[in-house]
């Protein structure tokens, strides 16, 4: 992958000017697009700021943001990762152990012949992933079709818009979670009742007029 320049990031801001008339960057936008987004191989970044600018409807000059969400769903697109519809309709059709009914027959080094079972396998690892975390194959899908695909593809469209995420965000962002990431070391949060008192007063206000359950007397086991 070649890696985006200065001169890169001079040639797609020129390709935005000519696009959108209206657009007038700022003198540092140079430095702040190549800070933000040399990260993206060129290919890649030339890709996606072609997305952006051939929208339709689109009447504004992209944002490094939606630059880099349409680099991130590029991405998403070549690793070939099936729709949610496509999913769901794969996962119906995968057999419980995921058994090919048919078998196949071969031969190894010494001649002899046999019999071979293979196994299925999902066209994305995303598929089954979602698949196991709704239950597949033991307690998913179950007995209500409609139920069960709204379930599926809702399920499904939120580990795509994670993966989205992962693929465009920053290096930048993921490196300072790993550095500041809370150690086993450190002591645990206190927070104290008159904090949340103050915090969050009409949980502790006691209506007027309220009283409080009366628990009767204490019991008394009988003497032995």
């Amino acid at each position: 992958m070649t890696p985006t320049t200065r001169a890169d990031i001079a040639n797609l801001l020129a390709l935005l000017k000519a696009s959108f008339p209206n657009y007038t960057p700022e003198p540092d936008t140079p430095a702040v697009f190549y800070r933000l987004l040399s990260d993206v191989p060129k290919d890649l970044l030339e890709a996606a700021v072609i997305a952006c600018v051939t929208e339709r409807g689109r009447a504004f000059a992209p944002s490094i943001g939606e630059i880099r969400g349409a680099a991130g769903r590029l991405q998403i697109q070549a690793a070939r990762i099936p729709t949610a519809h496509e999913a769901f309709n794969e996962l119906v059709g995968m057999p419980y152990e995921r058994l090919d009914p048919q078998l196949y027959e071969g031969e190894n080094e010494a001649g002899e012949r046999y019999l071979e079972v293979r196994q299925f396998e999902f066209s994305h690892p995303m598929v089954e992933k979602v698949a196991r975390q709704l239950g597949w194959p033991r307690t998913f899908p179950g007995d209500h079709a409609g139920v069960d695909r709204a379930q599926f593809i809702r399920a499904y469209g939120a580990e795509l818009e994670r993966l989205l995420d992962l693929f465009a965000e920053h290096p930048a962002i993921p490196e300072y979670v790993a550095q500041h990431a809370l150690q086993d070391d450190r002591p645990p949060v206190v927070i104290h009742r008159a904090t949340l008192e103050s915090l969050y007063p009409k949980y502790f206000t006691i209506p007027p007029g309220f009283k409080r359950p009366s628990l009767g007397k204490p019991r008394r086991d009988p003497p032995r």
